[in-house]
């Protein structure tokens, strides 16, 4: 007769389990079946009862041995992770690996047995494991690369003379760390009046080497010194920067400083008298500034000989320079010709004034412009200049006195050099042996 719905009875107590059976409904005269049982951990022998419904029961004694499997965590620096010692596990089962960050980091990678099968994320879970295994998690922080610190701006200043445009500029931010930056924010310490962030891209996400950008357009207002004044307060005066700030979740937060600068403020070792607002939008502009005081109230310019190739006819070539505007050309031929000293463009060539050492004696066009008093140098009506744009409105402390150009008179280069008077704004060319002030400037780019 045959064994019918033959099957195994677990005894109280025991964590055995039946994980198969061949047994069916009927087992024919003659024919066997198999039934598999497994367990948590090893356990037997234990008595286990097998029968059928039309049959006798027997006890067999079943000893249990899983098929068991070693799990091993890893964790890179910056960050932890649980469970953190080697799990035993059955096979066929699962297992969550749970991290946890230091603060300023995230999950970078997880990996197993070495290769990489998870990119982010605090959790990973194992499943179906039918193998030793080593399970890794590492950490990785972004990094938020501002393309310039430092972030000079011109004011919107049309009724300035020469007027100042302030043309809007970038703070690019690039992602160079190894890993994607999440919660991209952009904050700031205040900007003056009419300064602001007309455009920002840095928000939320920003993937491994993306950028983005932030737009700043200035307004009217100069940066505010120590003391709230703008930097354009007479005579000029230091401005402290803004600070933008862009922070991220997974990230330390990167710092610009930026400056709205107008004519008089303090910047790049003295008083801001030329701008150019024509360098590239996510630079600094360009510009040219008066040292902070004179370098003498009283100097010739030089011995009664030609230097030639600095009057205010000579033009920029190979053997001569734009003598009525570039002063620092006119400067550095001065210094060339070798003149018996004292030579009042020698002392803008040693000076070392705010930490620059390209100090240089201003051409006549970088020091005044005719206004209907003296003779007429041919710098226009337009040119910025250390009278018209500093002087005239209180601004770069000069005296109401005469002050050296580096340029010849043409009409007699061997005795006369042009000079500046800031009394009246009289430009009149006179003995290369008087005593006359001296004021250096000296040029910047970004």
């Amino acid at each position: 007769v045959a064994a019918e719905n033959v099957v195994a009875t677990i005894p109280v107590g025991s964590d055995i389990s039946v994980q198969g059976t061949t047994c069916g409904a009927s087992l024919a005269v003659g024919d066997s079946c198999q039934i598999t049982f497994t367990a948590p951990a090893p356990e037997g022998p234990t008595d286990i009862a097998i029968a059928g419904s039309n049959t006798n029961t027997v006890l067999v004694a079943v000893t249990v041995n899983p098929l068991q499997f070693t799990v091993t965590p890893s964790v890179g620096a910056n960050g932890s992770i649980s469970p953190a010692t080697a799990q035993v596990v059955n096979a066929g089962s699962s297992l969550t690996f749970e991290a946890t960050p230091n603060t300023g980091f995230a999950v970078n990678q997880w990996r197993l047995d070495g290769d990489l099968v998870q990119t982010g994320g605090t959790s990973y879970q194992l499943n179906n494991i039918q193998a030793n295994h080593a399970v890794q998690v590492t950490f990785g922080q972004t990094t938020l690369s501002p393309l310039t610190q430092n972030l000079a701006l011109s004011v919107n200043a049309p009724g300035a003379d020469p007027a100042l445009i302030g043309n809007a500029r970038i703070i690019r931010i690039e992602n160079t760390g190894v890993m994607p930056a999440s919660n991209v924010q952009v904050g700031t310490s205040g900007f003056p009046a009419g300064t602001s962030i007309t455009s920002n891209a840095c928000t939320g996400t920003l993937n491994v080497g993306d950028a983005c950008d932030i737009t700043v357009t200035p307004g009217g207002s100069a940066s505010p010194d120590v003391a709230a004044n703008a930097c354009t307060t007479a005579p000029g005066t230091e401005p402290v920067p803004t600070t933008v700030s862009v922070t991220a979740d997974n990230a330390p937060s990167t710092n610009i400083n930026v400056l709205i600068l107008g004519y008089g403020c303090i910047y790049q070792g003295g008083f801001l008298f030329a701008v150019d607002d024509s360098t590239p939008n996510t630079t600094s502009i360009g510009g040219k500034v008066a040292a902070l005081s004179d370098q003498s109230t009283g100097v010739r310019w030089g011995p009664l000989e030609m230097v030639g190739g600095i009057s205010e006819t000579s033009t920029a070539a190979p053997d001569a320079c734009n003598g009525s505007g570039d002063g620092q050309c006119n400067t550095s031929r001065t210094i060339a010709a070798g003149l018996v000293p004292p030579v009042a463009a020698q002392l803008c060539e040693d000076s070392s004034d705010g930490g620059f050492t390209d100090w240089y004696l201003p051409a006549i066009c970088e020091a005044g412009r005719f206004v209907g008093l003296g003779t007429d140098a041919g710098c226009g009506v337009t040119n910025p200049n250390l009278y018209t744009t500093l002087h005239v409105n209180s601004l770069g402390g000069f005296a109401n006195d005469s002050y050296w150009s580096s340029t010849e008179f043409s009409a007699n280069p061997q005795l006369s050099v042009w000079s500046q008077n800031f009394s009246g704004g009289t430009q009149l060319a006179i003995d290369k042996t008087l005593a006359v002030r001296g004021r250096c400037a000296r040029a910047f780019t970004p």
